[in-house]
C-alpha cells in the first residue's frame, strides 16, 4: 500500500512494509497532525499506538517501528518547519 505525506508546500510518498505497525497506520487513515522537528528529521503524533516490535532500530534518537519506505527524496524534508500542518492518505 502506498501512502502520502502532505505537508502543503510539497510531498512524499511511501510504500507500506508488512508490520504490524503499518497496518495499524493504514487502518488509521486519514490521519493528521503538526510537525515537529529535531535537526532534519520531521515527527509528529498519530493516534495509534503499537508496542515495539522485534526489529526496531535505533535510526532516528531512539528505537522505533521501521513501519514504510519513502519512495521521494527525504532531503526535502529538511524544508519543513516545526507546526507545520500534516495529512497522510492513502494513494491509488
Amino acid at each position: 500500500m502506498r501512502i502520502r505525506f502532505d505537508f502543503g508546500s510539497h510531498t512524499l510518498d511511501a510504500e507500506l512494509l508488512d508490520t504490524p505497525t503499518a497496518k495499524a497506520i493504514a487502518a488509521a487513515l486519514p490521519i493528521g497532525g503538526s510537525a515537529l522537528t529535531w535537526g532534519e528529521e520531521v515527527y509528529f503524533e498519530t493516534p495509534v499506538e503499537v508496542p515495539r516490535e522485534k526489529g526496531a532500530r535505533a535510526v532516528v534518537a531512539s528505537p522505533c517501528n521501521i513501519w514504510a519506505k519513502a519512495l521521494g527524496d527525504v532531503k526535502t524534508l529538511a524544508k519543513v518547519r516545526a507546526g507545520t500542518k500534516i495529512k497522510v492518505t492513502a494513494v491509488g
